[in-house]
């Protein structure tokens, strides 16, 4: 009997042990949570209260300070967008979906990420600025390289880019050999615009820069 006793002693003892190491833990986590919001590190006590609230989810304390931080931290997540601070804006964003998965203010978040490059990028089309289009896409892209639409959008402005390129400079030699150097160097000034590392734009621009000065000395 006594030894039945013991051995179902040692469960219980081992499950309080191991309730005391929680406890030591959450203690540790909430501490650290206040130091962090003494000295106003938002971010840092937000991970300390969601370590507290994953080991007690009925911690009053860890609850409040999500629920009140989260808002705070996703409109600064949206502040550092405006900045231009992109990898400081989705290193919060993905503090925050790891707190909340799946929040809907996560979400928005990304949109307006995506919307910011989308709305420049097609500014920068429309002006025939394909280059700089696809640069924005391509550095949105690295930010988020799940959005596979964006991958699509590098492409689809390389090529449309290149095309146009390949446009002006076919037409800026038609008007060269017609003996209009001075039509042809602004038509070629039109597809270095569309992509300044364009090497042949860049080179008959040059070249004819270089004749149309030889030919006013």
């Amino acid at each position: 009997v006594a030894s039945s006793a013991a051995g179902a002693a040692w469960p219980q003892a081992r499950a309080a042990r191991v309730q005391e190491r929680i406890a030591e833990q959450v203690q540790a986590h909430e501490m650290r949570a206040r130091q962090a919001m003494e000295t106003r590190d938002a971010e840092r006590a937000l991970v300390e209260w969601k370590l507290v609230y994953d080991a007690d989810p009925a911690h009053p304390e860890a609850l409040k300070f999500l629920d009140t931080m989260f808002p705070s931290l996703v409109l600064k997540a949206k502040d550092r967008m405006k900045e231009g601070l992109y990898q400081e804006m989705i290193r919060i964003l993905q503090l925050l979906s790891e707190v909340r998965p799946g929040d809907p203010a996560v979400g928005e978040g990304y949109r307006l990420l995506r919307e910011d490059f989308a709305g420049r990028a097609a500014a920068h089309e429309k002006l025939e600025t394909y280059a700089k289009a696809r640069d924005l896409w391509r550095e949105y892209a690295e930010l988020r390289p799940e959005d596979a639409e964006a991958k699509k959008e590098v492409a689809r402005l390389t090529e449309s880019g290149g095309a146009r390129v390949e446009a002006y400079l076919k037409e800026a030699r038609a008007l060269d050999q017609q003996g209009s150097m001075v039509e042809a160097l602004l038509v070629a000034k039109k597809a270095v615009r569309v992509d300044p590392g364009w090497v042949a734009a860049l080179d008959l621009e040059k070249r004819l820069m270089k004749r149309i000065e030889e030919s006013i000395r």
